[in-house]
């Protein structure tokens, strides 16, 4: 009789990807969020030495809090190979409150915590306990979020100042 396969579960979503490839080797940043723990951003680094596969959590957000259910969607941006920035919006967290927060980090920043570039309100989600499932769009070097019956567009202005 055959062996029934192991299986394993885990608690993250993968959500957004950035790759870079080097002569030597390609590192592939993962943002992901995990719902068995606080709101935080992770990035998972694949790394192929000697055509061995390795994936590994080299860095994660601050909490990004939110009072609904655990876990959010990112995107990532880039100016091509280099320069990516993790896109993340928040959850509403009340009831009273339900302001979702735009958050952007460097997944490139070194050691274990990711220097949070932003943090600016993004809009609302009124529906508090329908699950928030927003998504910051990044295009043309802007980046767009559609709350509850608005859109908030966050870029540079011209002459370098930042603003929505």
């Amino acid at each position: 009789m055959p062996k029934k396969a192991k299986t394993a579960s885990f608690s993250f979503s993968f959500h957004s990807v950035f790759s870079h490839r080097s002569s030597s080797s390609t590192a592939t940043a993962l943002a992901a969020w995990s719902a068995a723990a606080a709101p935080t951003v992770k990035v998972w680094k694949l790394r192929n030495s000697n055509g061995k596969p390795a994936l590994a959590n080299t860095t994660n957000s601050a909490s990004i809090g939110g009072g609904q259910q655990p876990g959010f969607l990112t995107s990532v941006s880039s100016n091509g190979k280099n320069n990516a920035i993790i896109w993340a919006l928040s959850h509403p967290t009340s009831k009273e409150d339900t302001t979702i927060n735009l958050f952007a980090f460097n997944p490139d920043s070194g050691g274990s915590t990711m220097t949070q570039l932003f943090k600016g309100a993004a809009g609302s989600w009124t529906t508090y306990f329908g699950q928030s499932n927003l998504v910051p769009m990044v295009a043309n070097g802007q980046v767009y979020v559609a709350g509850n019956k608005q859109l908030q567009i966050f870029g540079i202005l011209p002459g370098g100042k930042g603003s929505h």
